[in-house]
């Protein structure tokens, strides 16, 4: 793959991924509940890197969900850990679409 073709696929992921709601709650319960929680990202994000060829897997409970992967190599490779978060702020007040990556 080039580097501008692996810019576009960078770019087509982030673009999938913030048009995902992954809304934390934290501890509210007046947030409509189609964009509360990580589950419908996590799916996402463990599904493109099975297709990568990671073995995902996805962990959690109460649609706080989180996505555990693993890259295999040799066994003098180094271990490297890649840690992050899928959940986003709460969009109360937000003066532009939340969701829409454009």
């Amino acid at each position: 793959m080039t580097a501008p073709a692996k810019i576009a696929s960078c770019v087509r992921h982030l673009r999938e991924m913030v048009a995902i709601p992954s809304v934390n709650p934290m501890n509210r319960s007046d947030l409509p509940g189609d964009i509360v929680g990580e589950h419908n990202l996590a799916e996402y994000v463990a599904e493109t890197l099975r297709s990568m060829g990671l073995d995902s897997s996805l962990i959690g409970r109460d649609g706080r969900t989180s996505v555990v992967a693993e890259a295999h190599a040799h066994a003098k490779a180094e271990t490297v850990l890649i840690a992050s978060h899928l959940d986003t702020v709460p969009v109360d007040g937000m003066e532009i679409p939340p969701f829409d990556p454009a």
